[in-house]
């Protein structure tokens, strides 16, 4: 309830956030509840309270940084899963 409050807020409509669901090659991408909050405390400046599966900062950096190494380097044909 409290994600729908704060997607309210930011002005977002369902399909909007229907639209912003990251698919498997969207990995970068934040799923739709964790991006609600951060968008919500960007322009409010109210942190949202922690739940358990939200992705700490450090996490959240150190994907950030192996995504863009994978996306730098060349795959080999045997790093493909099929």
């Amino acid at each position: 309830m409290e994600d729908i409050r704060m997607a309210k807020e930011l002005g977002m409509s369902p399909k909007s956030l229907l639209k912003n669901v990251p698919t498997p090659s969207q990995r970068w991408k934040l799923p739709v509840k964790l991006w609600i909050r951060e968008l919500h405390e960007k322009r409010f400046g109210k942190k949202a309270s922690n739940h358990p599966d939200e992705v700490p900062n450090h996490i959240r950096e150190q994907n950030l940084e192996r995504d863009s190494a994978l996306s730098s380097s060349i795959i080999e044909d045997e790093q493909f899963p099929f």
